[in-house]
């Protein structure tokens, strides 16, 4: 399952909603055509509330994905009190800063800083998702997560 919630000066949510939903060929085509939607507007502020939204979802993971700027106490301080046993993975784009390495090392995730082109070049490509063929009636293929975790993002 996964779930996908975004900020800028406050929490966004995507037609997702709030919750995670099940990892499903449907589901992950809903998802990247909410993430072509995203327009960045800009403004801080909505970190904490982003986060707390994405552990409400009661995922194992959490990939939190920004470009610095906000208060990091904030951060911080909202996933020592509320990561309960997610790990919390973040990649710090373009700026360092803002509390995403001390929330990694906090809940034992990682943490990526992407300075240039070059830094996602060389970062390893992630295995592609396995579509297989789904044994329902309808015939539509279905997303095989065996291997899957809960994640939610940010």
């Amino acid at each position: 399952a996964f779930g996908l919630a975004l900020f800028d000066s406050g929490l966004k949510l995507t037609g997702l909603g709030d919750q995670l939903v099940e990892t499903s060929a449907d589901n992950v085509a809903r998802c990247l055509d909410e993430v072509k939607r995203i327009q960045a507007t800009g403004g801080n502020g909505g970190e904490p509330a982003c986060l707390s939204c994405c552990l409400r979802m009661q995922p194992d993971a959490v990939f939190f994905l920004g470009d610095g700027g906000w208060d990091a106490g904030a951060l911080i301080q909202t996933a020592k009190s509320e990561a309960k046993g997610v790990t919390i993975h973040s990649v710090a784009f373009f700026t360092t800063g803002g509390g995403l390495q001390e929330m990694a090392t906090l809940t034992g995730g990682t943490y990526r800083q992407i300075n240039s082109m070059a830094d996602i070049e060389q970062q390893e490509a992630p295995p592609k998702p396995q579509f297989v063929d789904s044994s329902s009636s309808s015939g539509e293929s279905e997303y095989d997560s065996s291997d899957d975790s809960d994640v939610a993002g940010g």
